[in-house]
């Protein structure tokens, strides 16, 4: 019985090993998000150019969200076209004035 019981713990302590080494990884790459790409571009920018209460101002107002949903915004951000978001960004009068032209031209 004693054997018994050493082998049932050998064998539920191992798979929980494994089955800890298995699941790290996956939780640890749920809390960063990559700097690379548009999205990191973009992370950047933001966070260089604006404060955290002004960032949520700037994506809660109604022209960022207009702009953000409109086909031509979601189209450059599916391909990652940078160019083609900074470009709607400008052409739009009210976004313009809510990021304030210095900063669209960093």
């Amino acid at each position: 019985m004693w054997k018994f019981n050493k082998k049932i713990t050998a064998i539920l302590g191992t798979a929980t090993l494994v089955i800890g080494l298995v699941a790290l990884p996956a939780m640890a790459g749920t809390t960063e998000q990559p700097r690379n790409g548009w999205v990191g571009q973009m992370q950047g920018f933001m966070m260089q150019t604006f404060s955290p209460e002004q960032h949520q101002e700037l994506m809660n107002s109604n022209d960022m969200q207009n702009l953000h949903n409109s086909q031509g915004m979601q189209d450059a951000m599916q391909t990652g076209d940078v160019k083609a978001m900074q470009e709607f960004m400008n052409s739009d009068p009210n976004v313009k004035a809510l990021m304030g032209q210095d900063n669209l031209d960093k």
